[in-house]
């Protein structure tokens, strides 16, 4: 592996508890899922996963990410949902030693910032970078987080994670 990108990613860090909001927030959709009121859990969790603005500022891609979670079924992704809480081991992500470029949501409530700083903190050739967005980061922020000019660089060529790519 010459580089790697981890994106809004617990990878390797003990799940924290969820705020109490999270926890809140949560639990109304799985209530909702459970009815099978797909529609209003499909706007709750779309809204979570976006900078608080998001929906104002973007009404027609904010209404096509609802559309997409209204394909699924309401009481097998509540199964889904309540299976994710359950005790995978995480990989020790301190042996990773390859260029390795953190991108987190600065809203994200479940993988935001401080989670970002304690993976940067894990994994000694590593970048943090922060962006203004949700959890869904690279549908919100596409042009800070896919940058076609760049490509990872080796710590030999220098500690960049991007340089531009050769033309």
């Amino acid at each position: 592996v010459k580089a790697l990108v981890l994106s809004n990613s617990s990878a390797g860090l003990p799940m924290a508890a969820p705020s109490p909001k999270a926890m809140e927030l949560g639990q109304q959709i799985l209530e909702l899922l459970d009815k099978g009121d797909i529609k209003s859990a499909a706007e709750l969790m779309t809204a979570a996963a976006f900078s608080p603005d998001f929906k104002s500022k973007n009404p027609v891609e904010f209404e096509k990410c609802v559309k997409s979670k209204l394909q699924n079924d309401p009481h097998k992704l509540a199964q889904v949902m309540r299976s994710l809480g359950g005790g995978v081991s995480a990989p020790d992500i301190s042996k990773l030693k390859c260029p390795t470029l953190i991108i987190i949501g600065e809203y994200d409530s479940g993988m935001g910032p401080n989670q970002g700083k304690q993976l940067q903190q894990a994994i000694s050739n590593s970048k943090l970078v922060i962006l203004a967005a949700g959890h869904s980061s690279p549908f919100e922020a596409p042009d800070e987080f896919v940058r076609p000019d760049a490509k990872p660089c080796a710590p030999s060529q220098g500690y960049s994670f991007f340089s531009p790519a050769p033309a």
